[in-house]
């Protein structure tokens, strides 16, 4: 008996050695560390590891956090960007998560309505398991030598906006830099180890890990400056660069991934190096729109800073009405898509949207909404590109509208009067899409309406059905060594359906819903523009050629430089370049793919 004890003993022991080796460790293995381990990297980095605690969890009476204040507190600011970038673990896109901790009243109803949220209780769920509160390189080094000699996940989070949920991680340790907050405004800029070939003097800033863009723009204005950025003025800036970075200013001035000089990174190994043109620039090729959290952890970043525009806004609402409305609203919208083209070459460009009621649920109406931005044009200009959208558009009667236009003398002066900070925590479980769209699809204004129909709300879907569309690909930077997704220079729009599901639906109706968004709506996308592709940071996650949808004719290349940094992989995220050397399973742990 003792023998087979042994033997069974021994055998287990076997299993778990092959399996620590083939996936990254979870909690509930006998890899995972030991309470002395984490205490020991806590006093590594000075008291800065965190434990993470769902922020919800202070509204369940089962948990020991409990306490109905807090709670109150927490539902207030739950779809708030700032609540959850100020909190270590919390995302804007819950879904990700798996719902484990929704806010609750008192009688256990999630703050999305669902009535069984509170007898499921609060979880940790697929978030990150311990977080590093990190405030400079030697944090970030000491966390990446503990996720890889323990053979744990790690990840990256800053404000948590991820959309496709590559900031959290189920078993992970997450490396938190958002209060890396530091900004040093340059007025002539030279890359390290690079010859000064030039006379004319490169403005420059650079920015901590933990820079939101509102804060860059902020800074920026007060040197007369601008700082290519989002549009959502709580996005972190590099996680935005690192996916290519769309933005107000990105037509005129280049993708975010564009306007990066120079930037810190800490390695996989725990190496910190610098990333330029002259060092590791194969580096910096890769975290100029090849993804983020793959590659490196970057510390800080240079990007450049260009005189501040004078600075027009135009802002529209278009809303159906009448019996007919979805057919003859998505007429009129693919006719004034089919002006974006003349609109770009004549320096518009921002952002627009459909919704279903108007926002409204139960008003059986469709609305249009645009806001477009023009910089250094004389006065007039706007009106009178304007001008013939707005005879079309009198002589319609199945729509209504509204346009205003204004000015500022600077960028961020006109910004800041309407930031757009859209709200979050919204994406339970719902499935999102995105395709870049060229001239060329924008041409035939029958198909595209059909296109519009087939991916867009109606009036009697859902309110929270949406497609968010971004009218800012770069004019050129066709020449530029970055690792974006050429398919941006070819483009005119951004095109981002958008499908809700209930939180806590049922798993076949989330999948149902998954399916629906891939195989229709992105489909019928890809139908219209088959050569072109999607932005990183916004896209379908189950798309099925990620690799040319996401990266195009860069992934080659970006695949050698994640090869060459990080050959162990301690870096893995969902989409993101060499992550089909492992396979995600339902439980969000990672193990390695068969033959791997």
């Amino acid at each position: 008996m003792r023998v087979k004890i042994a033997f069974l003993l021994s055998l287990l022991e076997l299993i778990s050695s092959v399996v620590s080796e083939t996936c990254k460790c979870r909690p509930t293995e006998a890899c995972w560390p030991s309470e002395n381990d984490w205490s020991k990297l806590n006093n590594t980095i000075s008291g800065r590891l965190i434990k993470a605690v769902p922020p919800a969890s202070v509204c369940y009476s089962s948990h020991p956090s409990y306490n109905q204040t807090a709670c109150t507190r927490v539902r207030s600011q739950w779809y708030s960007s700032a609540f959850h970038a100020a909190d270590p673990i919390s995302l804007g896109a819950p879904g990700w998560s798996g719902n484990s901790c929704p806010p609750i009243d008192a009688n256990g109803v999630s703050i999305y309505g669902n009535p069984t949220a509170g007898a499921r209780n609060c979880t940790i769920g697929k978030h990150s398991v311990y977080v590093v509160n990190a405030t400079g390189v030697a944090d970030v080094q000491a966390a990446v030598r503990f996720a890889k000699a323990k053979n744990i996940a790690l990840v990256i989070k800053n404000t948590g906006h991820s959309y496709i949920g590559r900031n959290t991680g189920f078993g992970s340790l997450s490396v938190w830099t958002h209060w890396m907050k530091n900004i040093t405004f340059h007025e002539d800029f030279h890359a390290q180890n690079c010859p000064s070939n030039s006379s004319i003097p490169q403005r420059a800033a650079t920015l901590g890990a933990g820079v939101q863009v509102y804060e860059a723009y902020e800074e920026a204005d007060k040197h007369d400056a601008a700082i290519v950025g989002g549009a959502n003025p709580t996005v972190g800036v590099v996680g935005w660069f690192t996916g290519g970075g769309h933005g107000p200013l990105t037509s005129d001035y280049g993708m975010g991934a564009d306007n990066v000089l120079e930037a810190t990174v800490v390695l996989p190994s725990g190496e910190v190096v610098t990333a330029n043109e002259c060092q590791n620039s194969d580096l910096l090729y890769a975290i100029r729109g090849g993804g983020g959290s793959t590659y490196g952890i970057i510390i800080s970043a240079v990007m450049k800073a260009h005189p501040t525009p004078q600075t027009g806004h135009h802002m529209f609402f278009m809303t159906s009405k009448g019996a007919n409305a979805s057919s003859q609203f998505y007429k009129m919208t693919a006719f004034l898509l089919s002006e974006f083209p003349r609109l770009k070459d004549a320096g518009m460009q921002g952002y627009f949207g459909f919704r279903a009621g108007a926002g409204k649920p139960g008003s059986r109406t469709l609305s249009f909404n645009w806001g477009f931005y023009v910089y250094n044009k004389p006065n007039g200009t706007i009106e009178s590109l304007f001008e013939p959208i707005k005879q079309r558009l009198d002589r319609d009667t199945s729509v209504t509208y509204f346009s205003r236009v204004s000015s500022a003398p600077s960028f961020f002066k006109q910004f800041k009067k309407a930031p757009g900070a859209e709200p979050v925590a919204l994406q339970t479980g719902g499935a999102m899409g995105g395709w870049l769209l060229p001239r060329s699809a924008l041409a035939n204004v029958t198909k595209l309406a059909r296109l519009l129909e087939t991916i867009g709300p109606s009036v009697d879907g859902p309110a929270a059905m949406h497609i968010t569309g971004h009218f800012s690909a770069p004019n050129g930077g066709r020449d530029l060594d970055v690792g974006t997704n050429p398919a941006w220079r070819d483009a005119v729009i951004d095109v981002i359906p958008y499908e809700p599901v209930d939180e806590g639906a049922p798993d076949d109706v989330v999948e149902a819903n998954a399916k629906r968004m891939t195989f229709t709506k992105q489909q019928a996308l890809r139908d219209i523009a088959p050569n072109s592709g999607a932005y990183f940071n916004e896209c379908d996650a189950r798309e099925p050629n990620w690799r040319q949808a996401y990266f195009g004719a860069s992934y080659d290349r970006l695949l050698t430089a994640k090869q060459k940094y990080d050959p162990e992989d301690v870096l893995w995220c969902r989409g993101c370049v060499g992550s089909d050397r492992w396979l995600e399973h339902s439980d969000g742990g990672i193990c390695k793919a068969p033959g791997i």
